[in-house]
């Protein structure tokens, strides 16, 4: 997206979830975001994918690849857009630096990297990683697809 040095911020204005677009006018800082190149309260993308990854350990779990041609589940990219409210870029980049820890155990063991542009997953009423992080917060999951729907899983109860 931006240059490597540079620290990428997404402003409230390029989250579509009211939820975590609230949170981001509450707890940002005034910045100059790097999606729509307006200067208002925003979050770095670090934090906004720790957040989102907050909601997917919790919630959803990888679709193993079943066969060659067919997975189930939703495309994680897919996911991630529709369920922070994001652009494709924006989604994009969120799960590109998601993937990023799990590249080397993904080479090296044949592990299935969860964040991966091929990756699929499902809802889980376990974690995907086996391990809750919810860091003080509940989420309210609803029915997935959640495009065209005001359903949040960043709202708490």
């Amino acid at each position: 997206m931006t240059q490597e040095n540079d620290t990428v911020l997404v402003c409230y204005d390029c989250i579509g979830d009211s939820f975590l677009a609230d949170e981001v006018k509450e707890k940002g800082n005034r910045g100059l975001c790097s999606y729509c190149g307006k200067k208002r309260k925003a979050l770095t993308l670090e934090k906004l994918a720790e957040r989102i990854h907050e909601v997917l350990q919790e919630h959803f779990r990888l679709s193993f690849n079943e066969t060659l041609w067919e997975r189930s589940g939703y495309p994680v990219i897919d996911l991630i857009a529709d369920m922070a409210g994001l652009d494709e870029e924006v989604a994009d980049d969120v799960r590109a630096l998601l993937s990023k820890p799990y590249e080397y155990e993904a080479m090296t063991d044949g592990a299935e990297n969860p964040y991966d542009s091929d990756a699929h997953i499902t809802r889980s009423l376990a974690p995907m990683s086996g391990v809750s992080a919810t860091h003080g917060k509940r989420f309210v999951v609803r029915s997935f697809p959640m495009r065209d729907s005001s359903a949040s899983l960043l709202n708490p109860r």
